[in-house]
């Protein structure tokens, strides 16, 4: 190969060889381009997507990377924030159906809509609110079906359909009614409303089922029967389950017992004469045992004695023997149906109801006999307790019961007010030697005095009472001895029980009964 040759071939080569250093360059130079602008792109985009996210970028020290890896950091950061950006929608769009659903059904307003991506504070506190309707709606549900069955019990007992378009609603059509406070209050309006009326019902129905439950136990007791005698079992009242049916069959009863009545009235009303004069027997039997009966009976009791003893002897006999043949004429008709009073037939029902009064009274008797030997055994083993009144304090008059008890004021009548209304001398503080019997006794008859004599029927004294004076024919106003002391007549006692007055002074009048008493141990010796 000649050199002219080979220095083609080398100039090609190096030229080749230069081209392809020049293609690599731009090579390179066009993909530092693209990367600067993949950088420039992904820093965009990532900036965007932390404004949206509401967040900071992480890549703070990118810039002393290569440039490829600072490609592949903005790469991974933009793909992070992509998948948050996604994650983030994906919840709110979980959450803004719920929100718009609760909304519908409680009638209220729908949660803030979002214009940007939410912050994931925002999320939370959407997702709190959304579980806050929840409850509350499950709460307003559970008011909801309380409320529903009582509207639904209260109107079937009264038999009547909803009349209001909203409990229609409620009762007929749950899923179309609105959840809301104020339909809530207002279904709570008409439960009220409806209880109400129900309440007016129960007592209309009541009134009328006492009326004729009150009228078949006035046509029981007029038939003399019990409540076994009914031909079927009566239900009684019950609210829970009120129906025309039970009017109906109280009716039917009252019905029979009529007729019933009707048919045997010959001898129910021989029954009830019987009745009204036991019972008359009864009452006089009470008075009896009555210990005011002998006070304030205007003179009615020898009336009412002579009646009990006609009852008892001549009229229960008749009406007895009356009920006796009206039950044979009965029985003569109606040999089939036997007339049976309390199950029992009429005259076994008078001689067991007599019995049985006659054993209450014996038992009664044997019960005081019993408590009476308890009683006086009691005091036998304790000793008895004192029954009389106390002493009258000092200075009291007695008053009659009456008088006590119509407080009418009256003048105080006593011995002694014309004594009390002159000036006395009181005794002197040492009580006077006891005189001489028989000096005593010539003075007390020349010239009696006003403190023993006048009251010997009220006191007990030891002294013997003189001869009563004979009465002059006209009364004269009683004299004051001036040796008499006394001012009244609770004075005048104070002396016999051997206590000293009040002022310190003791009543001549009684220094006999005080020298009696034995003297002292001292005095003797």
């Amino acid at each position: 190969m000649t050199d002219e040759i080979r220095g083609e071939r080398v100039a090609a080569f190096y030229k080749h060889l230069g081209d392809l250093l020049d293609d690599m360059l731009v090579s390179e130079r066009n993909m530092v381009d693209e990367l600067r602008l993949t950088v420039t792109r992904y820093s965009k985009e990532i900036k965007a997507l932390c404004s949206e996210l509401q967040l900071k970028s992480e890549l703070t020290a990118i810039d002393n990377l290569e440039l490829i890896e600072r490609v592949d950091a903005l790469r991974h950061e933009k793909k992070r924030l992509d998948s948050l950006k996604k994650e983030r929608l994906n919840r709110l769009a979980e959450l803004r159906p719920r929100d718009e659903k609760l909304c519908g059904q409680l009638d209220t307003v729908p949660y803030a809509i979002f214009e940007q991506v939410p912050s994931e504070a925002e999320l939370l506190k959407m997702a709190e609110h959304v579980a806050q309707m929840d409850r509350l709606l499950e709460a307003r549900r559970a008011d909801f079906q309380e409320i529903k069955v009582e509207l639904q019990r209260l109107l079937k007992r009264m038999r009547r359909q909803a009349t209001d378009q909203l409990a229609l609603t409620a009762l007929n059509n749950e899923h179309a009614f609105v959840f809301s406070e104020e339909n809530m209050d207002t279904l709570r309006t008409i439960v009220e409303q409806t209880r109400e009326e129900y309440k007016e019902y129960v007592s209309n129905f009541r009134e009328r089922f006492q009326a004729v439950e009150s009228e078949l136990f006035s046509w029981r007791d007029k038939c003399l029967l019990s409540e076994r005698s009914s031909e079927q079992p009566l239900p009684p009242f019950d609210e829970d389950s009120i129906s025309e049916s039970l009017i109906e069959t109280y009716l039917a009863e009252v019905h029979r017992l009529k007729i019933y009545f009707e048919e045997r009235q010959d001898v129910l009303g021989k029954l009830d004469e019987w009745k009204a004069l036991w019972e008359e027997k009864l009452e006089h039997d009470r008075k009896e045992k009555d210990p005011m009966r002998f006070h304030n009976r205007a003179c009615n009791l020898d009336r009412e004695l002579k009646r009990r003893r006609h009852v008892e002897n001549v009229l229960l006999p008749q009406a007895k023997k009356g009920v006796q043949e009206a039950v044979a004429r009965w029985t003569e008709l109606h040999p089939d149906s036997p007339i049976l009073v309390q199950g029992l037939e009429p005259i076994t029902f008078i001689d067991l109801t007599i019995h049985e009064y006659v054993e209450t009274r014996e038992l009664e008797k044997e019960q005081k006999h019993e408590q009476k030997k308890r009683q006086l055994m009691a005091e036998s083993r304790f000793g008895a307790i004192p029954i009389s009144p106390g002493k009258r304090p000092p200075g009291h008059i007695a008053q009659a019961s009456m008088l006590k008890r119509m407080k009418t004021p009256v003048a105080e009548r006593s011995p002694l007010k014309s004594l009390q209304q002159k000036q006395i001398r009181s005794s002197p503080a040492k009580t006077p030697h006891r005189p001489i019997a028989s000096q005593k006794r010539q003075q007390l008859a020349v010239d009696p005095p006003c403190s023993v004599n006048s009251y010997n029927h009220l006191t007990s004294s030891p002294a013997r009472t003189p001869h009563r004076p004979v009465a002059s024919p006209r009364r004269q106003p009683p004299t004051v001895d001036p040796l008499c002391s006394i001012n009244s007549y609770t004075h005048f006692t104070l002396g016999i029980h051997g206590k000293v007055a009040p002022d310190g002074s003791e009543n001549p009048a009684h220094s006999s009964f005080a020298s009696q008493r034995p003297k002292s141990p001292k005095k003797l010796a």
